[in-house]
């Protein structure tokens, strides 16, 4: 590995940004890290969902709709389940919820996953009733 490679190290400054998001207690840091780092790669197959989400509400609530849209399509090939959970197509039993919440552990790309994002950003979700109006017009 080429680690003088000009990708590589794009990748490492885009990783590290990531990681400086996650740890980052006051959100709207969190969310302006995540970004920098998808412009720096926007590939990043760290940028889960759990980033993604937020950056999409903040960016619907802003009024640039053509970002927002662009983040959904990013969450949707991170996530096959996501949108289709926020538009209610897809729901959950008590039981299955039950089980998600009791072995606390899931894959990325996974139900789990979907309903854990949506479930930690509720109280963001409730900020922006039409968001989820939004996700169903332009995800058809």
């Amino acid at each position: 590995m080429d680690f003088e490679d000009e990708e590589f190290i794009k990748r490492e400054q885009s990783d590290d940004l990531l990681f400086e998001a996650y740890d980052e207690p006051i959100k709207s840091k969190a969310i302006k890290l995540a970004k920098q780092a998808l412009e720096i790669n926007p590939n990043n197959i760290d940028a889960s969902t759990f980033m993604l989400f937020p950056l999409s509400i903040m960016y619907y609530k802003k009024g640039d709709y053509r970002k927002c849209k662009k983040i959904l399509k990013w969450i949707q090939e991170n996530n096959e389940y996501i949108l289709g959970y926020l538009k209610q197509e897809i729901k959950f039993t008590k039981a299955k919820i039950d089980n998600i919440e009791n072995e606390g552990t899931y894959s990325w790309g996974s139900e789990a996953e979907a309903y854990l994002v949506v479930k930690d950003y509720k109280y963001l979700l409730e900020t922006v009733p039409a968001f989820i109006e939004f996700v169903e017009r332009e995800s058809k």
